[in-house]
């Protein structure tokens, strides 16, 4: 079982029982035993669409967060930053452990390449990013009205 905290100081544990498992299809309308599913496939949803992700990791800890009367909202409003690193991290590790355990062996390789390739893709996009000069798109930008 994986943990994180909000930014509230909470601490939530994703645990990917059956009854978790449901009630993200049920509150999420995604089923996260099948990563592939979708178009694009749930995994990269899961990457790339940030309330996709709150909604689904709120549904993993909805036991938790009743219990702490936070609501869906709050949960949200809770999430920032490090937090939503955390959860991420806590997520990933739990979901390809979840699956290993349960003899998927294809969604949990499809989980850990999902991983691999939102980290590979956060690098070169600030490889990039830091290779960008700033003065030069400034100049070319001024360029029109000096000519």
């Amino acid at each position: 079982m994986k943990s994180f905290q909000d930014e509230q100081g909470n601490k939530y544990d994703i645990k990917l029982t059956v009854g978790a498992v449901k009630r993200v299809r049920d509150l999420a309308g995604e089923d996260i035993y099948d990563l592939t599913s979708g178009e694009p496939p749930l995994a990269n949803r899961l990457t790339t669409d940030i309330i996709l992700f709150v909604d689904v990791i709120y549904a993993c800890c909805k036991l938790q967060a009743d219990e702490y009367g936070v609501s869906d909202a709050q949960f949200g409003e809770n999430l920032a930053g490090k937090s939503i690193s955390d959860a991420a991290e806590a997520f990933w590790a739990e979901l390809i452990e979840s699956f290993k355990q349960a003899g998927r062996t294809d969604q949990a390789t499809v989980a850990e390449k999902n991983r691999q390739v939102m980290i590979a893709a956060i690098s070169r996009g600030t490889q990039e990013m830091a290779a960008i000069s700033v003065q030069e798109i400034v100049e070319e930008a001024y360029r029109p009205l000096t000519e």
